[in-house]
């Protein structure tokens, strides 16, 4: 309890700092690749800060104001991340209260212990609470039991997302003599919800036990490995256990809440603590209806598809302009309308021909 006072005066102090930030001098560069370094070193997800620093070097605000609330993020973050490796409590003190990190008016909303048969045992508590730059929102702490038998230090921790799951063992990813690692699946706030989550492998005996896995970046792959005109909008629910998620897929003109392009079902392995996508099979919802029906219906979906596709697409110059007139030419989509109402009269008789023509027409 006492390291946990330590704690909430460091937030304290923290808070003075950010106080008096605004006048402070301008941040240069060189200001923020340090205050970054020092964020990064302390942080039991770097690789989530990497992904960050790329996204605000790309999409954030470089204004001097921008640069400046930059600067007192990471060294808000780095004070906070060290103070919070000194933090000790007990099993008994981890029902009872939030580990005092990030959030607050923290609710420990759950809490307990993975163990595998001759393994390692990691405790965890899943947090709810606020912070004042982002309002609502979660967290998670993972925590290892230290050699007295007694008092539990925090391993990982995490608070970019809205709602964390209890942490599960990645079964087989490193075969019954390999590495083993452990994730938190998190859902980030918004219609998006996307994954918040956080995978690590366990390293007995070193001074961090776990050691942030890249399971961000197989995401950049995965519009390539779908089929044409299909999408995936949201977060995917993850099977840990089996290396293994499922996710609903979306068409161009879908609505966000509405995903008609079917599913897609996402295998993968770990390699060299990265998570790798290596197989996607996909149900599209569309061509197995059009698959059971005639081939003058089948065909003309496919031209639907193919027309709603390219007739969204951004002519940015006169190459791309002309591949797009093409595509739509090929798919003569000029004339759907007209063939889609002499296949109503020519199976006027088949209800679910009709009902796929409608669904397409709709798209």
């Amino acid at each position: 309890m006492r390291a946990w006072i330590m704690g909430l005066a460091a937030a304290a102090a923290l808070a003075m700092w950010a106080a008096g930030a605004a006048a402070q001098p301008a941040a240069t560069s060189s200001d923020l690749e340090s205050a970054f370094e020092a964020a990064r070193q302390v942080s039991p997800v770097p690789l989530s800060l990497d992904r960050d620093l790329a996204e605000w070097t790309e999409y954030g605000d470089h204004s001097a104001e921008g640069r400046a609330r930059r600067l007192e993020d990471l060294t808000i973050r780095a004070a906070r991340d060290r103070a919070a490796w000194d933090l000790r409590t007990t099993p008994a003190d981890l029902a009872r209260a939030c580990v005092p990190i990030v959030l607050r008016d923290c609710q420990s909303v759950a809490g307990g212990h993975v163990t595998r048969q001759d393994g390692p045992t990691l405790y965890w508590q899943v947090q709810r609470g606020f912070t004042e730059w982002d309002g609502v929102g979660g967290g998670f702490v993972l925590l290892q039991l230290e050699a007295d038998g007694v008092t539990l230090r925090p391993a990982a921790w995490d608070f970019e997302g809205f709602v964390y799951q209890q942490p599960e063992w990645a079964e087989g990813a490193g075969g019954p003599d390999g590495d083993l690692f452990v994730a938190v699946a998190g859902t980030q706030d918004g219609t998006g919800a996307q994954n918040a989550d956080v995978m690590f492998r366990i390293v007995e005996g070193g001074e961090r036990p776990l050691v942030q896995i890249d399971n961000l970046s197989w995401r950049d792959t995965l519009d390539d490995r779908l089929p044409q005109g299909l999408e995936v909008w949201k977060g995917v629910r993850f099977f840990y256990g089996a290396l293994m998620a499922e996710t609903s897929l979306w068409r161009t003109n879908d609505a966000n809440c509405c995903p008609t392009g079917g599913e897609a079902f996402l295998d993968f392995e770990i390699r060299d603590d990265r998570l790798a996508l290596t197989g996607v099979q996909v149900k599209d919802a569309l061509a197995t209806l059009a698959q059971q029906v005639p081939a003058d219906v089948f065909a003309w979906v496919q031209r639907r598809m193919a027309c709603d596709h390219w007739g969204g697409e951004e002519p940015y110059d006169a190459e791309r302009a002309a591949q797009i007139d093409a595509a739509l030419s090929e798919a003569r989509c000029e004339t759907l309308g007209a063939d889609e109402q002499a296949l109503r009269r020519t199976h006027a008789d088949d209800e679910a021909v009709l009902d796929i023509l409608a669904r397409a027409g709709a798209m």
